[in-house]
């Protein structure tokens, strides 16, 4: 209810909304259903029973919105794919940016594409998909990238947040590319713990296996937050990336904060996307 919360302080579109609600009543329904099972224990049989509680009629209304709201999630999913579609036909390569709550993917968004989309310290400023064109080889290549910024995810996130936010997540589905976004000033048992935690969750919905570029971001905190050369900290994270079968195609230091080594970024999204264009 915690996360539902902070969710709520940031929501700033109609699908937020309904996902936000739909996580809400995806936690209420057993903890009702739980209630009229207590209510409803040493009832006598016939006529000298309790018949039905106000809490049956609303157990019947959360699941009655619970329809609604999916029936309406899946009408803005359907479009927004087929937008992506249309995008696809047209030779756009999709790069979906990932990574833990606060690890910096808005500020990386907006470095990227020169928007000024809010980003803040805390957790989970983005609740909705911003999607954006960018050229990130040279316009003699032409080849098209539409960078989109998705939700942070968190430990052990609840199942039934996931599913609600499924509409959401379906961006990196059909992502050709996925740009993990790593705050490298945390120290390495830290970082660990948080790679795991996405990892968990593209698991669970789905979506591994997708090629990967790492962008190592507050490169400028590293010298002074970390007990690890940055040297040695991409090779470690490299190793367990490799553990973990993840598709890494690059690791590359940044502070999307102070623009740095962006250029290179860009370099490595220009390979991965002419690879799969050929």
């Amino acid at each position: 209810m915690l996360i539902l919360k902070i969710f709520q302080m940031h929501a700033g579109s109609r699908e937020a909304v309904l996902q936000i609600e739909l996580a809400r009543l995806l936690h209420e329904l057993p903890l009702i259903r739980e209630w009229i099972r207590r209510s409803k224990l040493g009832e006598l049989p016939g006529f000298l029973g309790g018949g039905r509680y106000a809490i049956d009629f609303q157990y019947e209304h959360v699941r009655r919105r619970i329809v609604k709201i999916r029936r309406e999630l899946e009408e803005l999913r359907k479009r927004r794919n087929i937008e992506h579609e249309k995008r696809r036909h047209s030779g756009w390569i999709h790069v979906a940016i990932i990574g833990y709550t606060n690890a910096g993917k808005t500020t990386l968004f907006n470095a990227l594409t020169n928007l000024s989309k809010p980003t803040g310290n805390e957790m989970f400023t983005t609740l909705t998909p911003k999607s954006y064109a960018i050229e990130v080889c040279g316009d003699t290549l032409n080849t098209r990238v539409v960078l989109v910024d998705t939700i942070g995810f968190i430990k052990d996130l609840p199942i039934e947040i996931i599913e609600a936010f499924r509409a959401v997540l379906e961006e990196i589905r059909n992502a050709d590319i996925l740009l993990f976004v790593i705050d490298a000033s945390k120290n390495l048992n830290a970082i660990h713990n948080e790679i795991e935690s996405v990892l968990k969750v593209l698991q669970n919905v789905g979506f591994e296996g997708k090629p990967m570029i790492i962008a190592l971001n507050k490169l400028d905190l590293v010298n002074t937050n970390n007990d690890i050369s940055l040297h040695n900290l991409s090779e470690e994270i490299y190793k367990y990336l490799l553990l973990k079968n993840v598709n890494v195609l690059n690791i590359v230091p940044i502070s999307a904060y102070f623009n740095i080594n962006l250029d290179i970024l860009k370099e490595s999204l220009c390979r991965a996307a002419q690879q799969l264009k050929n």
